[in-house]
């Protein structure tokens, strides 16, 4: 039986980085025997109406991540249905009849069970091996705040965000108990986000899951994704500060384009950033994250977080999530 290897992110725990690599060693990859699809990605010069919470956005092509077969799932793309999508990955996995599969998204970290289920069913015929990246909850869980000021999407304080957005949205522990659930908790591969970064090393590892020399693949010119850098505190504060006026002013074309152009330029180091420093020097200066909110952190890990470590990690990680907990 095929190995596949699903990679499900989930968001800021190096997924673009790896999709990139992946995306510049296709062709490497596949003379390895490994296929990294060209289905179920984002196609070049076609741009798809999906929804989200704030409204439909359009995404255009090309793409190195496989985003269309977690949207598809989740019916959030227009005109384009889970079955379409995914019998084209599916044929194009036949038809190459490799020794192993990536899939890459992190959109399958947004999956509900019901749809969990349903990629176990549609990836039947192969052996499954689902790969996670994990991430100390208050880092990813800043990261993605910061992510989400910067793009102009939220306006409230970290700890408000934590406390709205902790249940309802990814969560370590029911991410890999969904997927556990359906794929088998043998077939989870958990990995050290930390250890990982500390060594620049996430490329490297992701050879090595798939019992690949790494040493055939250093080297590989590649472009990052530098949108998903978070910015120092004082600019996410300025930043927060946009959001909340244009919050409360309203969502006008004008305003709109008013504050994006606003927030670039903070974000830059320009002159909106320099106004604002002077006028509000001591609240931006404030930090993002309060001792509240990493008691509150520490209180919910505390329930699940040994157990999912002793199980998933292997001994060294282990002993490096001992340290920082």
């Amino acid at each position: 039986m095929t190995n596949l290897f699903l990679h499900i992110g989930p968001p800021k725990t190096a997924t673009t980085s790896i999709q990139a690599f992946l995306s510049s060693v296709q062709s490497q990859l596949m003379s390895d025997g490994v296929l990294y699809p060209s289905k179920g990605r984002l196609e070049g010069g076609v741009s798809y109406r999906v929804i989200e919470r704030g409204g439909p956005v359009l995404m255009t092509g090309p793409d190195i991540a496989h985003h269309l077969l977690a949207l598809t799932l989740r019916d959030l793309v227009e005109g384009l249905s889970a079955e379409c999508c995914w019998t084209d990955v599916l044929d194009e996995m036949k038809s190459l009849k490799p020794e192993a599969v990536i899939l890459s998204s992190e959109y399958f970290s947004w999956l509900p069970e019901e749809c969990v289920r349903r990629v176990r069913l549609l990836l039947r015929e192969y052996s499954v091996k689902v790969v996670i990246y994990f991430r100390d909850e208050l880092d990813w869980q800043l990261s993605r705040y910061k992510q989400n000021v910067k793009t102009g999407s939220y306006h409230r304080p970290f700890r408000k965000f934590i406390r709205e957005e902790y249940l309802r949205y990814i969560s370590y522990e029911r991410l890999i108990q969904r997927y556990a659930d359906a794929f088998g908790p043998e077939n989870i591969r958990l990995r050290s986000f930390e250890k990982l970064r500390r060594q620049s090393a996430f490329e490297k590892d992701f050879i090595e899951i798939l019992g690949k020399d790494p040493t055939r693949y250093l080297g590989t010119v590649r472009e990052v994704d530098k949108r998903n850098v978070s910015p120092p505190d004082e600019v996410i504060n300025m930043i927060r500060w946009l959001n909340s006026v244009q919050y409360h002013l309203g969502n006008s074309r004008f305003s709109a384009g008013f504050f994006r152009r606003a927030r670039q330029s903070v974000f830059r180091g320009g002159r909106a950033y320099r106004i604002l420093r002077r006028i509000a020097k001591p609240v931006c200066g404030r930090p993002t994250v309060r001792q509240q909110d990493v008691r509150f952190l520490q209180d919910l890990n505390r329930q699940w977080l040994p157990d999912v470590l002793d199980r998933y990690l292997s001994p060294d990680e282990r002993a490096f999530y001992d340290i920082n907990y």
